[in-house]
């Protein structure tokens, strides 16, 4: 049994860049049309010859090019997914040789005008730029891409997984100038609130700063999320949700995703980041199984609470600064196929939504 991702029309544009620190970036743009919403999906990744990181495996899809396109006859292309565990139906051969620099299209493998794409995304009321936390590479990419986006549409506000809603203030503040750099990490309690080295992030903040752009904290504290995930949902008072509205069912293929992850967290070996996926695989009886375990219920409660927190937050910076566009920077687990994120957006009557985060090739 293999699974793709859902079965709905879709359009899909490829983005390759190049970059100096031998990296070579390659993406997927896919258009889907769901009821009378829009998603916009679009998957960057990149290509590097120093090895491939365990965070490469938190993506529902990473290519691994078997050696270098130079010395392979037939630029052998090996296409895995790690959604469920089962193997996934290889990719085009020619993706391995896509040109750098430039947007392909890749069902017909022509390229594609970047300032159309640009100008596409500019053009929705919602950007989820993923991520994996501790990629140098994902944030150069979600700034240069947020740098596209404002200069095609300035009135935007952009919302930061890293920051749950009580420190907004504090981001109020760093974007008005008020504060220096020491200052603004000590009053967000960064080392306690996120963890991940703040040189990876405070270019992004610093942008902000400079256009005097909103920052949005459009998380919630760590341990609503816990607490979910240990009693559900429904057991939670109204008075301790802070302000987080009952979130949208979960998406089959979102579930056993999730499925697959909790048992990779069950087994002790994935972290936040969802770094530590190995060559894990689960049968359809493993997977029938986990879907009915309560823990696992209360565990995907968990993370569309997490989901729907963000998607709120979203939408309430984009009512709050009457902006046209709202960019999401988070994990690329809250984004991947507009599972997550933009599925509660779509909830939230949000009608255009982007998805977009990174994918690696050796």
């Amino acid at each position: 049994m293999s699974r793709g991702p859902m079965r709905i029309p879709r359009h899909r544009f490829r983005l390759s860049l190049g970059s100096e620190s031998r990296a070579r970036f390659h993406g997927l743009l896919t258009w889907n049309r769901v009821a009378s919403a829009a998603v916009l999906k679009f998957t960057f990744s990149s290509e590097t010859s120093l090895g491939m990181t365990k965070s490469l495996r938190q993506h529902l899809y990473f290519v691994l090019v078997l050696g270098l396109c130079a010395v392979i006859a037939a630029c052998q292309l090996l296409a895995t997914g790690t959604g469920n565990g089962f193997a996934r139906k290889a990719a085009n051969d020619s993706d391995a040789c896509l040109p750098v620099g430039t947007w392909v299209d890749p069902d017909s493998r022509t390229q594609v005008d970047p300032l159309q794409v640009f100008s596409s995304l500019a053009a929705k009321s919602a950007v989820l730029l993923g991520e994996s936390h501790p990629s140098v590479e994902d944030h150069r990419w979600q700034l240069h891409t947020l740098a596209s986006l404002y200069g095609r549409n300035p009135n935007l506000v952009i919302g930061f997984e890293m920051f749950p809603r009580s420190v907004q203030s504090v981001l109020d503040a760093w974007v008005s100038g008020a504060l220096n750099e020491q200052s603004f990490l000590e009053q967000v309690r960064w080392d306690e609130i996120w963890g991940y080295e703040a040189e990876l992030y405070l270019p992004l903040f610093h942008f902000a700063r400079q256009n005097r752009i909103p920052m949005i904290a459009i998380n919630v504290q760590r341990e609503l999320v816990q607490r979910v995930g240990d009693v559900g949902w429904s057991n939670v008072p109204d008075s301790e949700r802070e302000g987080v509205s009952d979130p949208a069912p979960a998406l089959e293929p979102y579930l056993h995703e999730l499925a697959y992850i909790f048992l990779i967290k069950r087994a002790g070996n994935l972290g936040h980041d969802h770094s530590g996926f190995g060559d894990f695989e689960f049968d359809e009886e493993d997977l029938r199984e986990v879907l009915t375990d309560p823990a696992f219920q209360r565990f995907a409660e968990a993370q569309s609470t997490w989901d729907r927190a963000m998607a709120e937050g979203l939408v309430a910076g984009i009512s709050k600064h009457q902006a046209s566009l709202a960019v999401g920077i988070m994990g690329s687990g809250h984004v991947e196929y507009g599972h997550g994120v933009a599925h509660q957006l779509k909830d939230l009557e949000v009608a255009t939504v982007a998805t977009t985060h990174p994918r690696r090739r050796l």
